[in-house]
């Protein structure tokens, strides 16, 4: 709860009173709720403009189907949306359209009746409920789950994992539900233009170091795999293991760290972002600037070759988290000086991928051979590490911690 109530007051002190949702009445709200789907608000905004003479359930019942369309055209998939509106108007009928009538019944009834509107999901039916009903359930969206990556917190397969677990670790206040949704907005828009990679700005930039992120349930799995892997999870318990702040910071984070000790590699590391706090800053100097760090001619040049793409959009870092893990790896190997150890580093500690090991790590291979007693080989180790799918990264966690403490060394 303390780590997601400081995001609170962070985005708070930074953005301000957010007044959102920008409606003034809960037919305008739910319209709103239902158009803004898969498309922006400023094009809501032209629809809402549209029917400000119409903005009652009465008018909006006997209109006809094409002419609603027509005004609700600039959101977008009108003939989907018009048929949702229309839906909707059945059920609130059914309470006299009166939002206070419905406001006496149960939250999860109410919940639910949305759901069972063509066309409301979850998303648009805890939009309602938070902004028009003052019902307690958090708005999980596209911004929310962006913002759980930037920070590191843990990510889930569906929407409601991502609702409990932040309901579960916020304020129960109906005012915070709605400003912190409204926050995580204003910052998810931003994430798009001025926080896209790195700012040292960011009213987050500090909370964005962390450590990978696993939950209890995959020790569990992992532990009935195999007893050495159990073993080493027993011993050790929970293992942290840092991850970069962002795409950027590991990219950065596996070049400097090429050929060189884990101890000079977080030098390097260090170095470069005291030195460089903008992509802009790397692109805005020489190659022998970023040089003077203690890097190579090639490194230097291959960081200032990879700035230079990202200035100029031929790579979207954020796509690579879309990919799955092959086409996530041939992707970051095409990049100059990227081979397959450095994408795999990238994917673990940037990208938090759960299912990656690497055989070209040195003290991976170690550890590996010396708790195994099979052939010294590319397939051997990869065969072991089949059987933890899709948890791989977590071994190789618990690999790390195992070859750091027995060959008195730092990975």
């Amino acid at each position: 709860m303390k780590k997601i109530m400081m995001i609170y007051e962070k985005l708070n002190n930074h953005y301000q009173e957010q007044n959102w949702w920008p409606a003034e009445t809960f037919l305008e709200m739910v319209l709103g709720a239902i158009l803004v789907q898969n498309t922006q608000w400023r094009q809501v905004e032209k629809s809402i403009e549209n029917l400000k003479d119409i903005l009652n359930v009465y008018a909006l019942e006997t209109i006809t189907v094409l002419e609603l369309e027509s005004l609700i055209a600039p959101s977008g998939f009108a003939k989907r949306k018009v048929q949702t509106i229309k839906s909707f108007l059945s059920w609130f009928k059914m309470y006299n359209y009166d939002f206070n009538t419905i406001k006496q019944f149960d939250a999860k009834k109410i919940r639910n009746e949305l759901l069972s509107i063509l066309g409301i999901g979850p998303e648009t039916a805890d939009s309602i409920l938070l902004y028009g009903l003052d019902k307690p359930f958090f708005i999980v969206d596209t911004y929310l789950r962006r913002l759980f990556k930037r920070v590191n917190l843990p990510s889930f397969s569906t929407y409601d994992e991502y609702q409990s677990f932040i309901q579960n670790n916020i304020t129960q206040d109906i005012y915070v539900f709605k400003q912190f949704h409204a926050l995580i907005v204003a910052y998810g828009k931003d994430l798009n233009t001025i926080y896209k990679e790195l700012n040292v700005n960011d009213p987050l930039y500090d909370l964005r170091v962390n450590y990978i992120q696993y939950h209890e349930s995959h020790l569990n799995y992992l532990k009935k795999k195999d007893p050495i892997i159990n073993k080493l999870i027993t011993n050790y318990g929970w293992v942290n293991r840092k991850a970069l702040p962002s795409y950027y910071h590991a990219l950065i984070y596996a070049i400097t760290g090429q050929l060189v000790s884990a101890k000079m590699a977080d030098v390097l590391y260090k170095r470069f972002f005291e030195k460089f706090s903008s992509i802009s800053d790397v692109t805005n100097t020489t190659i022998e600037d970023i040089k003077s760090i203690g890097l190579t001619q090639k490194r230097a040049k291959y960081i200032y070759d990879i700035s230079k793409m990202i200035e100029s959009n031929e790579l979207d870092l954020n796509q690579v988290a879309n990919l799955k893990t092959d086409e996530a790896i041939d992707t970051l190997t095409s990049l100059p000086g990227i081979g397959i150890w450095s994408a795999k580093i990238i994917l673990m500690h940037g990208y938090q991928k759960l299912d990656i090991t690497t055989y070209e790590d040195l003290g991976l291979r170690k550890a590996l051979f010396s708790l195994y007693d099979v052939p010294q080989t590319k397939k051997s180790y990869e065969t072991i590490m089949e059987k933890f799918a899709p948890y791989r990264t977590i071994v190789s966690i618990y690999l790390w911690e195992y070859y750091h403490r027995n060959f008195n060394t730092k990975d």
